[in-house]
Order: C-alpha cells, then sequence, then structure tokens
C-alpha cells in the first residue's frame, strides 16, 4: 500500500486532513495534495510519519474490533 492510499485509508475510516496533519505536524494542504498526487514524492521524515500513524490505528482497530 502506498503513501495515497494509507491516507485515503485513514480519511475513509474518519480521521479529517486536518487531524492527520496535527499529529504528522504538517499542514492540511501537504496532506491534501499527497492525497491527490499534486506531490509525487514527498519527504521521507512526513513519509514515515504516515506509515507510523497510519500501522497505530491499523493496530488499535485490530484490538478494538476484537473486544
Amino acid at each position: 500500500m502506498d503513501i495515497r492510499e494509507m491516507l485515503r485509508t485513514l480519511r475513509k475510516a474518519g480521521h479529517t486532513e486536518q487531524a492527520i496533519a496535527k499529529e504528522i505536524k504538517v499542514h492540511q494542504s501537504t496532506i491534501s495534495r499527497i492525497i491527490s498526487g499534486k506531490i509525487q514524492d514527498p519527504k521521507g521524515s512526513i513519509v514515515s510519519e504516515i506509515k507510523q500513524l497510519f500501522e497505530r490505528e491499523y493496530i488499535y482497530y485490530l484490538v478494538e474490533s476484537h473486544d
């Protein structure tokens, strides 16, 4: 799964672009431009933060869905 797909999945799960941006400490417009494809190759640090957020949320979902 690529970064754009991770962001789209987070959005489908109910996270706003603003909330994602706040969590990874970037502007909301950065998240929007990544999702839309205007930013094709985001910085490594942003990619890393998005992956970490996605993994935390995915693990949380797995734990919650089995309670």
